[in-house]
């Protein structure tokens, strides 16, 4: 028998960069990744008429949803993720983020990538919680190190 726990999504979070600093996503609900790899027939012959497959480029998307919360300066509330989106949009410019999984040791897996933010959207019900949902297509690999270029200033003096 084995000693496994079940991990929840609750240890999942995740994170947009917003220029100056990493911020979780506003009262998280889901967050899922998918990831793929291109695949495409090997080349038939006389003598491999079965190739294997070939691989591809590997490509990955992110998506996520919250609630929507009051403004607060420490999430990215629906507010935030809204004003991301259109002046990432506007720029033609890519975001950042990170993900944080937190076991039950406490010890904690971040992964890190760049992508477009490509779609935002929200429900606004008449009786229940507002909501908000957005996509993310990656660009590159995920990482383990942080992706988020550091800037120096350097003084002359």
């Amino acid at each position: 028998m084995t000693n496994e726990v079940t991990l929840k999504g609750s240890a999942n979070i995740l994170f947009i960069h917003d220029g100056t600093a990493y911020l979780p996503i506003g009262c998280l609900t889901t967050n899922g990744t998918q990831e793929a790899v291109e695949t495409s027939t090997g080349t038939v012959t006389k003598c491999n008429p079965n190739p294997e497959p070939v691989m591809g480029a590997y490509s990955y998307s992110k998506s996520f949803g919250g609630e929507a919360v009051e403004n607060n300066s420490t999430l990215a509330s629906m507010k935030k993720v809204k004003e991301i989106f259109r002046t990432k949009a506007a720029a033609k410019e890519t975001i950042f983020w990170k993900e944080e999984t937190t076991f039950s040791n406490d010890t904690k897996e971040t992964e890190y990538g760049e992508g477009v933010l490509t779609e935002f959207s929200y429900d606004a019900p008449a009786d229940g919680v507002i909501t908000f949902s957005g996509s993310i297509q990656g660009k590159g690999d995920i990482s383990v190190t942080d992706l988020v270029p550091v800037t120096t200033t350097t003084t002359t003096v």
